[in-house]
């Protein structure tokens, strides 16, 4: 199975192109949905984040008020640390027993929705990296418009992430979405089509 990364900064339009590729026939991993279940109430986790933010953080329902939890977490590198420490291990067990259920499944390619890839330093783990990107003002835009954010709040969630340079860097394949969307599924397409033919260059080596 090929396991292929996906990322972007905050509002890249990442989860656009992962139903793209899901299209295309890709099996999906969402790192976000991951870290959901992570610190889900009950887990080692909930207790964990509980102790390092407090009481405040979790929501009427007992879960984790997640835009309380970002607002914390933005406004400081050091508890992005801690945020990050406390999610992140059990992140990475959780994906490997999806994966290794896909590969069981003899399904031919996993898309992994990652986030921090290159905060993480993981790209050498995949078959290839796909980094989503849009310039800023379509990420703020989409950030006060469709996620509810003040305008300083969308900026602070900018400037906390690495570059998009630092994402292309690492790049094998890079998807803009500050385009029209049959261009970037068309592109999808594109990429789908020299994942899926063999061998092909990945960030492993030649598969």
């Amino acid at each position: 199975m090929k396991i292929i990364a996906l990322t972007g900064g905050i509002a890249a339009g990442k989860t656009t192109v992962a139903k793209l590729f899901r299209e295309c026939g890709a099996a999906l991993i969402d790192a976000d949905v991951l870290a959901r279940a992570a610190v889900a109430e009950g887990t080692p986790g909930h207790v964990a984040v509980l102790a390092e933010f407090g009481a405040d953080i979790i929501g009427a329902d007992g879960e984790l008020d997640r835009r309380k939890l970002g607002t914390v977490v933005f406004a400081s590198a050091a508890k992005r640390r801690a945020l990050e420490a406390i999610v992140h291990p059990e992140v990475k067990r959780l994906f490997a027993l999806r994966a290794a259920e896909l590969k069981q499944r003899e399904v031919p390619v996993c898309v992994y929705e990652i986030p921090l890839l290159v905060e993480s330093g993981q790209q050498h783990n995949f078959d290839g990296v796909v980094v989503v990107v849009a310039d800023k003002e379509t990420r703020l835009r989409r950030l006060i418009i469709e996620r509810g954010l003040s305008a300083e709040m969308a900026a602070q969630r900018l400037a906390a992430q690495v570059s998009d340079e630092a994402r292309i860097a690492i790049a094998n394949w890079v998807v803009p979405t500050d385009v029209n969307i049959a261009q970037t599924r068309q592109q999808v397409q594109q990429i789908w089509q020299q994942i899926t033919a063999a061998p092909y260059m990945s960030a492993r080596g030649v598969n």
